[in-house]
């Protein structure tokens, strides 16, 4: 399949000793408010594959022990191979945030 491995990082976040743990959950945005989760927990960095196609918006919300999170978000575009091989592949495409966000 043809896909593009992406890797997202979410270091150099601090917080107070008494915050902790720190959590992280890395997402897309499909649609205007449509979020799929592509992973959550306590590691900072996430890789991924991102299906070819328009603008994807893509970001992490950074919460501590007590609730308090912040969400910071950008676009990411990746571009699909020319020819008619690549048609074919891209028809089979199957990758783990094009099944998050078919999930919904």
């Amino acid at each position: 399949a043809v896909s593009t491995s992406f890797s997202m990082d979410a270091s150099g976040w601090t917080t107070e000793a008494d915050n902790l743990p720190m959590t992280f959950r890395f997402f897309a945005l499909e649609g205007a408010d449509d979020e799929a989760t592509m992973y959550a927990g306590q590691v900072n960095i996430v890789a991924t594959t991102l299906p070819p196609g328009a603008p994807l918006a893509v970001g992490v919300y950074v919460g501590d022990a007590w609730g308090a999170e912040t969400r910071r978000a950008g676009a990411v575009a990746v571009s699909a191979p020319a020819g008619p091989v690549a048609g074919m592949l891209l028809d089979s495409l199957g990758t783990p945030l094009q099944d998050a966000l078919d999930a919904g």
